[in-house]
Formats: structure tokens, C-alpha cells, sequence
């Protein structure tokens, strides 16, 4: 009977807690000595990681819990919820049993400035912006005719101030953004805030490469100082969580710059590195409805496939595809001779070269010097070709794909001259606008096997095409 009734005692006990109602008796070990066991009362602390919260504690009740939870406040953030760690961690509710004191932290997500259809006419900026120490008033100058509204930042983080002036407290990275319903929002460059009872770094802080950085580039910070500093990246204002090393390979598209630290120093920031994304983009031709993949290398956008587009101009001169497979057209683009390719007119040795050829209406058939323009400015003929090859698509028991640092996504289309076509998947090959000089009867073209951009002169084969946008 005792054994009994001790296992039903347990079930109501079970029950009974399971509701938050407490049953006298259960879980004392001694139900004649004082009647109960009390739930103990944890203290919960909320920290805020960088908003504002009231109240900054409580004591849980019931069953080792919270009764409610405070919402915390940010400016320019979103409320995610509160969690067991400052980063990552468990998400805690009031259904969450404490069995210790403990602190949970608000996350939060930064809130994006809602992006207009139009350009604000002016340009921001924040004076003084040199020399500036902790107390100094910072004044936001928008030179436009809208009115804008104001959002001050430190170190990509708001600080909850939005008018034109602000009085920095803390050392940092300071910038502020201005807006306006209809319109893009625009942000004036980064201020740095020194504190004067700090030293001053010896050294400057650099990143390497600085100019034409594609995502997927490793950058390398280099500071010439003899501090032990750490460092730390930052994307369009925003710190990078674990970025923290001198080198960093940014996988997205934005401004870029890295800060260097150390104890008892004021903080030195680096110029802003601008990184693009490779990625092509697409436009139609209009007369067969096609769409090509486009890319900007520099200052000209080139088509980054080869052209497919039946020219119907004499018969057989109207572009081949090799072997007079559809499949290939498709991976390749056609084959043209030189009368296709240029439309029938003269050559043309100039940069643009005004000839559209066979290219579709407001692209137009590149010159030789146009050509020289691209590999120019990706390096030069002895490395230009790895750095415009496809990543895959060439024979790897010849030469091999490429890196396509660009976008430019060569491909190996082959050639055809006197009836045979030949080297598909080994050799690209592209004609240029401009004759040979001292001889009419060849022009420049460009051919890729290896990793030379290679130049040639010649007339009789079919080639493969890239235009140029005007």
C-alpha cells in the first residue's frame, strides 16, 4: 500500500508542477518537517548589446522562470529576441527554466534605409573632418535642395542622433547618411574621432590591392607602424563578424576598408577599397530576340558570350555554327568571316570603333585598339588570357580553363577556313575592326590558347565575335 500510494503522490506531483501550481509535499523528502520546498529565485540581468532596455533585471518566479520579457530599444535596428550569449547562443522565452543567476543579450538586426527611384541632387558631408578629437561638434552639410532626414553612425553602428549636428563622446569611425521619401539614400565619408588622451599610431594602414577588386580577390592590410595592432573589416560601415586577421577575400560587392588597434592608441582606419561583382549582367537583341550576358571591364562593357546571331547575308554568310551543330551555337556562338563581321563597311582603327557590323543596334564591333584597351587593363598579352578564360568548358589535356577574374567568360569556339572547321575546345578566336596597315588584305584578331591574349593578322578564316557597347 505504501509503494502504492508513493507512485501515485509522484503523478499528481508531476501534474501539479507541470501547471506552475505547487503541491504541498511534493518533492520535500521530509513532508513532516516544514511543509514544502520553495522554487529559488534566480536573478536574470538583460544586457542590451548596444541599445537601451528597462529594467536591466528580475528574479524569476515560478518553476525557475520569467514571467515576461522587457523589449529592448535601438535606433536603426530591429529587436531579433534575447539569447544566452552575445553572439549566437540559445533563444530564451518565458518558457525557458533558469537554474542559475545569468545574463541574456538582446540581437539585433541593422535596418536598411528604404531605397527610392531617384537620386538625391546634393552631395553630404561632415565638417570638420580632420583633426577631429572627442567634443567636438560635427556638422552634417547636405548641399541639395531636399529636405533630408539625418542618421549619424559610429563605426557602422546608429547612435540614435538625427539632426544635423553631433557631438561625438567616444573615439570612432563616424559618418552620416541622408534621406528622403522617393530617394536613394546618400552618405557622406568616413570622419575619424580621436581621443586626445590617447597616443597616436606611427604607422598608416593600407589595403592591397585598392582599384578594379572583383569579389573573391584577397585583400591584405598593411600597416607600416611597429605596434602590435589588431585589426578589423568593415563593409559598407558595418564590422564583419570574425574578420579580424591582415588579410580578408569579400564575397560580396560593397566599400571596403580595414581599422587597426591597439591599447592605448588612437584607432587608424584605411582608405575605402571598392569591390565589384563580376557577375554579368543581360540585354536583348532586339532583331532575334537573344539574350547575351554583358560585363564592365573597366570603362567598356563587353558582351561576355560569344555573338549567335544569324546574319542571313549571302547564303552561307550568314555565320556557321561549328560543324553545323545547333549545340555548338549555342555554347559557342557563330562563326563569321570578315565581310559579316563588319557589315560590309571599312575599317576602322579608332577607339570606340563606330562600326556595328554585325553586332545588335547600340553594340558595335570592337578595333584593334579596343582590343588592346581590354588587355591593358586586366594586365597583359602574356597573362590576359588566364585571367579571361571561362573557369571550365577548355580541354584540360591542352591548355586548360582560365580563372575569369572578369567575367569575361572566354570560351574555345574554334575556327573555319576552306571548308574545315578545327579547334574547337582547344583555341578562341575573335576578329577586330581594323585592317592590317600594311596589308588590306588581313586584320587584327585575337586568339586565346594558353594564357596569352595572342594578336594575329589575317582574313580568310571565320571567327567567333564579341561586341562592344556604345
Amino acid at each position: 500500500m505504501v509503494r502504492r500510494f508513493a507512485v501515485v503522490k509522484a503523478a499528481v506531483c508531476a501534474v501539479a508542477l507541470a501547471g506552475m501550481v505547487l503541491f504541498t509535499g511534493c518533492g520535500d523528502k521530509n513532508p513532516g518537517g516544514g511543509g514544502g520546498n520553495k522554487d529559488k529565485a534566480y536573478l536574470i540581468m538583460f544586457d542590451a548589446n548596444g541599445g537601451t532596455v528597462v529594467p536591466t533585471s528580475d528574479t524569476t518566479g515560478a518553476g525557475g522562470k520569467l514571467a515576461s520579457l522587457p523589449t529592448p530599444q535601438y535606433d536603426g535596428h530591429d529587436f531579433d529576441g534575447w539569447f544566452t550569449a552575445k553572439t549566437d547562443g540559445t533563444e530564451v522565452d518565458t518558457g525557458t527554466v533558469f537554474k542559475k543567476d545569468t545574463t541574456i543579450y538582446a540581437h539585433w538586426t541593422k535596418q536598411n534605409i528604404i531605397v527610392g527611384n531617384s537620386d538625391l541632387s546634393g552631395t553630404i558631408s561632415i565638417s570638420p573632418n580632420t583633426d577631429v578629437t572627442i567634443g567636438t561638434e560635427l556638422t552634417a552639410v547636405y548641399s541639395g535642395s531636399e529636405t533630408v532626414a539625418y542618421r549619424w553612425e559610429k563605426d557602422g553602428d546608429s547612435v540614435g542622433a538625427n539632426s544635423d549636428k553631433y557631438t561625438p563622446t567616444e573615439a570612432g569611425n563616424y559618418t552620416v547618411t541622408v534621406s528622403a521619401a522617393g530617394y536613394n539614400p546618400k552618405t557622406s565619408a568616413i570622419v575619424n574621432v580621436s581621443d586626445p588622451s590617447l597616443s597616436t599610431l606611427t604607422g598608416t594602414i593600407t589595403i592591397s590591392p585598392d582599384t578594379d577588386v572583383k569579389t573573391g580577390t584577397e585583400l591584405t592590410a598593411t600597416y607600416s607602424g611597429d605596434e602590435t595592432v589588431n585589426f578589423q573589416w568593415e563593409k559598407d560601415g558595418s564590422n564583419i563578424d570574425g574578420a579580424n586577421s591582415d588579410k580578408y577575400t569579400p564575397t560580396e560587392a560593397g566599400s571596403y576598408i580595414v581599422t587597426v588597434s591597439a591599447e592605448g592608441y588612437n584607432p587608424k582606419t584605411s582608405a575605402i577599397v571598392d569591390v565589384s561583382d563580376p557577375s554579368p549582367s543581360t540585354f536583348t537583341d532586339e532583331r532575334d530576340g537573344t539574350v547575351y550576358k554583358k560585363v564592365t571591364i573597366g570603362e567598356q562593357t563587353w558582351m561576355a558570350e560569344n555573338l549567335n546571331y544569324d546574319a542571313g547575308v549571302n547564303g552561307g554568310d550568314n555565320g556557321r555554327c561549328y560543324k553545323y551543330s545547333a549545340d555548338s551555337c549555342a555554347k559557342y556562338g557563330r562563326l563569321y568571316n570578315w565581310s559579316t563581321a563588319m557589315g560590309g563597311t571599312v575599317s576602322s582603327s579608332a577607339n570606340p570603333s563606330g562600326i556595328q557590323g554585325v553586332c545588335p543596334a547600340g553594340w558595335h564591333l570592337p578595333s584593334d585598339a579596343e582590343w588592346t584597351q581590354l588587355t591593358d587593363f586586366v594586365g597583359d598579352e602574356s597573362t590576359a588570357g588566364k585571367k579571361l578564360k571561362s573557369t571550365s568548358g577548355w580541354n584540360d589535356d591542352r591548355y586548360g580553363s582560365g580563372t575569369d577574374d572578369y567575367g569575361f567568360s572566354a570560351l574555345p569556339g574554334g575556327a573555319f577556313s576552306i571548308g574545315l572547321f578545327t579547334g574547337s575546345g582547344d583555341i578562341g578566336t575573335w576578329w577586330s575592326a581594323t585592317e592590317y596597315e600594311l596589308n588590306a588584305d588581313n586584320a587584327f584578331v585575337r586568339w586565346l590558347d594558353e594564357d596569352m591574349l595572342n594578336v594575329d593578322r589575317i582574313k580568310i578564316l571565320e571567327l567567333s565575335v564579341r561586341c562592344v557597347q556604345d
